[in-house]
């Protein structure tokens, strides 16, 4: 599908041609008994999703290959399969988060049929914080905002023989990250024709060196623009009108579930004034190379 399930016409696609037209006029936000029909069945949506991602591994067995499995759910309207259907303790979410489970599961599977298992880097993330029914844990915020609770996300990452198992780290990285590390452990170098911020985590995964960064940016959903920057101890957000708090604040990253609950700006203003220059910074250098094409003889008209 082309965007969130949320949104209409929520047509699904086989490369660029329809497969299945949505014919429903409205908004998709109805009862589930209501979703089928005329339509796509979201109730399918992750089981479809699963025996692709199965078929494009064994068709591509024999050569290297990237498998990039998107899935729709757990994003609102929630649906579950019918052979999980209130099977959960956590109702029709907790169902489709174990569909979730069960696809994970099925794709790994099939790697070890294939025989590919030892030689398969498998990542699963997710590409925000908690939404609805879900739960960010001890810490402050939601999908869509620059609080720990909209941006820290699980990534599970295995690769038996490469990757020692059972290991919990929680140094810094992010989604960009991917990009960079995916293409050293190719043995591919990165494009030097565009700007990179990703870095590549493959020391830091096989757990012979640290994580790569400094400081973490984080920036606003809504417009980009640079809301908040972290290190390792401690977290700068700026001046902000978010639900009415203008002042920048400074709060502890090692402090467990209060992290973002009290501004330390005045117990360590020397940290805090570090990270808003490296804010300020940022933002200056993002003004002049909005992360584009860099200028050379091979991209001249294109920076």
């Amino acid at each position: 599908v082309l965007w969130s399930n949320d949104m209409a016409p929520l047509h699904l696609y086989r490369d660029r041609e329809i497969e299945l037209h949505d014919e429903r006029a409205g908004s998709i936000f109805r009862n589930a008994d209501d979703d089928h029909g005329n339509g796509l069945d979201q109730r399918q949506l992750t089981r479809r999703y699963t025996e692709e991602a199965v078929a494009f591994l064994e068709a591509n067995r024999d050569r290297p290959f990237f498998l990039y499995v998107a899935h729709t759910f757990p994003h609102v309207p929630h649906f579950a399969s019918p052979e999980q259907a209130g099977r959960s303790a956590g109702g029709v979410y907790g169902d489709v988060v174990e569909d979730l489970d069960r696809s994970t599961g099925a794709i790994l599977d099939a790697l070890e049929r294939l025989g590919l298992a030892e030689n398969t880097v498998v990542v699963v993330t997710s590409d925000n914080g908690a939404d609805y029914n879900g739960a960010p844990g001890p810490i402050r915020g939601r999908k869509g905002e620059t609080y720990e609770g909209g941006q820290r996300v699980p990534m599970i990452v295995r690769w038996p023989g490469r990757i020692l198992p059972g290991r919990v780290d929680e140094q810094m990285g992010m989604n960009i990250d991917l990009f960079p590390t995916l293409l050293s452990l190719a043995g591919v170098p990165p494009p030097p024709d565009r700007m990179i911020d990703g870095l590549d985590l493959t020391g830091y995964w096989r757990g012979v060196a640290t994580s790569p960064h400094s400081v973490l940016f984080y920036l606003s959903a809504v417009d980009g623009s640079l809301e908040a920057v972290r290190d390792a101890r401690f977290k700068y957000r700026a001046e902000s009108g978010d639900r009415g708090r203008s002042k920048p604040q400074l709060w502890r990253m090692d402090a467990g579930s209060g992290a973002e609950a009290h501004d330390l700006t005045a117990l360590f203003p020397e940290d805090a004034a570090r990270l808003a220059w490296r804010l300020e910074h940022f933002e200056s250098e993002l003004a002049q190379n909005p992360r584009g094409w860099r200028a050379s003889e091979d991209t001249t008209g294109l920076e």
